[in-house]
Formats: structure tokens, C-alpha cells, sequence
């Protein structure tokens, strides 16, 4: 079921993206304070959804993000974002790599005011955060 919910989110993100003749530059559409609304179990697909104020939020500027967990700094760094092949749904998407790491294969949306996180992997999980600034 997750998975599901995960490539359809894809496909409606990439079709919007292919659709649009004025594009937000992809370097500074993450810009912005993000707070965790729901995490999806890769295995279930059933979320785990977290009240407004909740402690947990994203900030990205142009060039960096911090991560904080419980009102607390916990990571920071820099961010990179590219176009690159979804492998699971062979199409384009927003990938984004931390801190010079191409380890990971993350990709996010961006749609309504919610960012949503999701990995290039069968049974990969996702997040979705809200944005508050």
C-alpha cells in the first residue's frame, strides 16, 4: 500500500513538473522551516502522524539544512539537489544528497505546502513535513 502511495505521489509530482512552463529554480524551493507531520512504514505503508508543534523540523536555506529532534539541534550540514532517475519508476525526480554523500537515494516532492521524502528502494518508507516558515 505505501509503495503505491509512494509512486503515485511520484508520477503526480513528475507529470505536474513536466506540465509547467515556469518552473521554481530547484535550489531554493526546499527554502524554508519544515515540520514533521507523518512518517510511513516502508513495510505497511500505514503512517504514523505527529501533532502541529511536535519538536521536529527541517530548515533549509539556498545551500544548508539542520535537522532538530525535540526543539534540539541534532544535524546540520550542506545540501545538494539534482534531477535524477527515480530507478524504481524509471523517470525523473528531485534528489536530494547531504553533505556530499551519494549514499542515499532520496527523493522529495514538494506539493500543497508539504514536503514529502521518499527512497528510491522497494519498501523504502517515506516523511512528510508541513512547511511553517
Amino acid at each position: 500500500m505505501k509503495r503505491i502511495l509512494f509512486y503515485l505521489l511520484i508520477l503526480i509530482t513528475v507529470s505536474t513538473l513536466s506540465g509547467c512552463k515556469k518552473e521554481t529554480p530547484i535550489s531554493t524551493e526546499l527554502a524554508g522551516s519544515w515540520e514533521l507531520m507523518a512518517d510511513i512504514n516502508g513495510q505497511t505503508g500505514k503512517p504514523t502522524n505527529y501533532p502541529a508543534g511536535n519538536g521536529h523540523v527541517l530548515k533549509f536555506t539556498a545551500t544548508n539544512y539542520e535537522v532538530y529532534e525535540n526543539f534540539k539541534l541534532t544535524r546540520s550540514g550542506t545540501y545538494a539537489v539534482k534531477r535524477d532517475t527515480i530507478y524504481t519508476y524509471n523517470q525523473l525526480g528531485n534528489k536530494i544528497s547531504y553533505d556530499g554523500s551519494e549514499d542515499y537515494h532520496t527523493f522529495y516532492t514538494i506539493e500543497n505546502n508539504q514536503l514529502s521524502f521518499g527512497y528510491d528502494v522497494n519498501d523504502g518508507g517515506g516523511v512528510v513535513y508541513r512547511r511553517v516558515k
